[in-house]
């Protein structure tokens, strides 16, 4: 569960921040595309040394989308936080 929170950080601010159709949609959005790349499969084959079957089975259209969709979420929260209005420097 740990690494699920570690990975998806900025969906569950969302979630907690009375954002909450946000954050179970970036959440929903992030484990669909996890799931569609072989994500977590991958990781554990790199851990046992298979580095070439990892490679093979890695879906690179999926897994690249994760970050489209994370800095999405940074972005919006910061926005959603009243953030960028002002520039004070």
């Amino acid at each position: 569960m740990n690494a699920f929170y570690g990975v998806s950080f900025c969906p569950v601010l969302h979630k907690f921040c009375m954002a909450s159709n946000k954050g179970t949609h970036f959440i929903c959005l992030g484990s669909t595309d996890h799931i569609n790349s072989n994500f977590y499969e991958v990781i554990r084959l790199s851990f046992l040394g298979k580095i070439q079957e990892a490679i093979a089975l890695t879906d690179y259209q999926w897994l690249m989308f994760y970050p489209c969709l994370y800095f999405f979420a940074m972005w919006d929260a910061f926005k959603e936080a009243g953030g960028g209005g002002e520039k004070n420097f």
